[in-house]
């Protein structure tokens, strides 16, 4: 759980945000990830991909790649910087076909799965802020429970974003 009195904002409340403000206002029909860990220049971040989906790709379970991502910080969530894929990519997947997100092979969860998985990030992100080191097995347990509610073609995206240089732990 995480601790009351240290001054980070809860990843449910993160997501929540993001899924309002990724697209800078934009009216534009998207999907945001859960988020993941990222290290970029010996720092940090929570990150996230952006997908887009209207009505037609969800019912047929098919969407394309993300085509943004972004990164956060670790501590408030607040938007460091959003990149277009089309840019700075993440992945070396391809555009050129639909994923199938079919969530007919993933295990039944209780209702309150992602509210327990986000508390797991949340104590990952208090214990690297207040001691300089990653809990790489808390981590990866969380990363584990995501990708175990994450449709297979997707899965790809999420291990390709959250990268942490582990040679240096």
């Amino acid at each position: 759980m995480i601790n009351k009195n240290f001054d980070i904002v809860p990843i449910k409340d993160i997501v929540n945000s993001w899924n309002y403000d990724i697209l800078n206002g934009q009216k534009v029909p998207h999907r945001v990830s859960a988020p993941v860990l990222r290290e970029i220049d010996d720092q940090i971040y929570l990150a996230a991909f952006v997908f887009p989906c209207n009505k037609e790709q969800l019912i047929s379970e098919k969407i394309e790649r993300p085509n943004m991502w972004i990164i956060a910080n670790i501590k408030t969530g607040e938007i460091v910087e959003r990149y277009s894929c089309a840019k700075k990519d993440f992945s070396n997947y391809t555009y050129y076909e639909l994923y199938d997100i079919s969530p007919k092979k993933l295990p039944p969860v209780p209702s309150n799965y992602w509210e327990t998985i986000y508390s797991t990030l949340d104590i990952v992100r208090e214990q690297y802020i207040t001691t300089g080191q990653l809990n790489v097995l808390l981590y990866t347990n969380y990363l584990f429970h995501v990708l175990r509610q994450t449709p297979e073609a997707y899965k790809v995206f999420y291990k390709d974003l959250s990268f942490i240089n582990t040679e240096k732990i």
